[in-house]
């Protein structure tokens, strides 16, 4: 290009009829690389541009994503809230059922202590009574006894006056025979005298006897009954205390079986609800490492852009203040500028290719990372940014 825009040089006394020939060319060059660098400047604003809204998506999903999160984490506290309620009120009803069934076995259990009390009480009234009844009958053969032996007394009383009047009758009868004979009459009527009187004592003794071992056996009945009666209640006592310490250790086993349960059903749920916690928030923190770290890189690729930006603007300004230098040069000037111009344009050329290079590399990361990928590689194709 040098030698092209050069070698029309003639002689040392001809160079001013060639430099403003190399002027305009220059001029030119400049003008065509001040359109390549404004065309690239336009480029990189567009590019910029795409960053920008690609930003704007990226930041649209993250919201989408943590707003789909915070939903999943209150749907979950909802149902974790719901499934508590639904165990607490089947717990509710369960102990309900149970303390309904608990009241049912005690009012029955209450009941036939209740009975069973009161049959003792009847048992008790009637063995009240019939002592009684046996106290009164031992009141009267007692009476009777008494009466007996009153009577046993004025037989013992007649018999003795009978036979001392039968004495003296012997007597009598004796000293009659004694004195003149006797009669066979009078012996007869003293031997049936003294039969029936024995006869009596007899009868009198029998009854007395027969009496008082009816009214020991009598006795003794009694007594009997009144142990069987006594030893019955007492049984009867130890089995409504056995049935209520028995109660009383039942309902004392089901409420701690009940409490066991609702400690478990605590337990578990507890357990459950801060699983489901752990995992929705390392859910939230790796979506939000991840948004931040894309975040990151986006926010590194805009500001290297800007500065690429920045430069091409410092460039450009250094370039058309070198064209103005370039309209009244000498020729090693505008040799020089020319060279410099070359340089710059040179320079100017690779860094727009590596610029390219990273804005490619940049969008190969992003396609990658991102999951929408169609909505985010929606900028210029990558020909069009090579030319």
């Amino acid at each position: 290009a040098a030698a092209a825009l050069w070698g029309a040089v003639g002689p040392a006394g001809s160079v001013g009829s060639i430099v403003p020939a190399g002027g305009e060319d220059l001029e030119m060059k400049v003008s065509a690389l001040s359109r390549r660098t404004a065309a690239e400047m336009r480029k990189a604003e567009k590019e910029r541009g795409d960053h920008s809204r690609r930003l704007e998506v990226l930041e649209e999903l993250c919201r989408q994503h943590l707003g789909s999160l915070d939903t999943r984490l209150s749907q979950a506290r909802e149902d974790a809230a719901g499934e508590v309620e639904r165990a607490a009120q089947r717990m509710k009803s369960r102990m309900d059922r149970d303390l309904k069934q608990l009241a049912e076995a005690v009012e029955k259990q209450t009941s036939e202590v209740r009975a069973s009390q009161e049959q003792r009480d009847e048992a008790f009234k009637t063995l009240t009574k019939r002592v009684d009844s046996e106290h009164g009958a031992v009141e009267e053969l007692k009476s009777w006894r008494s009466q007996a032996e009153v009577q046993i007394r004025s037989c013992i009383d007649s018999a003795s006056t009978s036979a001392s009047s039968a004495s003296r009758m012997s007597s009598a009868l004796a000293s009659a025979m004694d004195g003149g004979g006797m009669s066979g009459q009078a012996l007869e009527a003293q031997q049936a005298l003294e039969a029936a009187l024995s006869r009596e004592r007899k009868q009198a003794h029998e009854r007395l006897r027969s009496s008082c071992s009816e009214l020991t056996a009598h006795l003794n009945d009694l007594r009997r009954e009144l142990v069987e009666q006594r030893r019955v209640a007492e049984l009867a006592a130890a089995d409504a205390q056995a049935r209520h310490e028995d109660m009383q250790r039942d309902m004392a086993e089901h409420h701690a079986d009940l409490e066991c349960q609702i400690a478990e059903l605590g337990g578990a749920l507890a357990a459950r609800l801060q699983a489901k916690i752990q995992e929705l928030q390392q859910d939230v923190h790796h979506g939000d490492s991840s948004a931040e770290g894309r975040a990151a890189a986006l926010e590194k690729s805009v500001e290297w852009l800007e500065g690429q930006v920045r430069l091409w603007r410092q460039e450009n300004a250094q370039l058309h203040s070198d064209l103005a230098g370039l309209r009244d040069p000498t020729g090693r000037d505008l040799d020089r500028a020319l060279e410099v111009a070359k340089e710059e344009a040179r320079t100017v050329h690779y860094e727009v290719m590596s610029l390219d290079t990273r804005v490619a590399s940049i969008e190969e990361r992003l396609s990658g990372d991102m999951p929408d990928r169609r909505r985010l590689e929606a900028g210029p194709p990558k020909g069009a940014l090579a030319a």
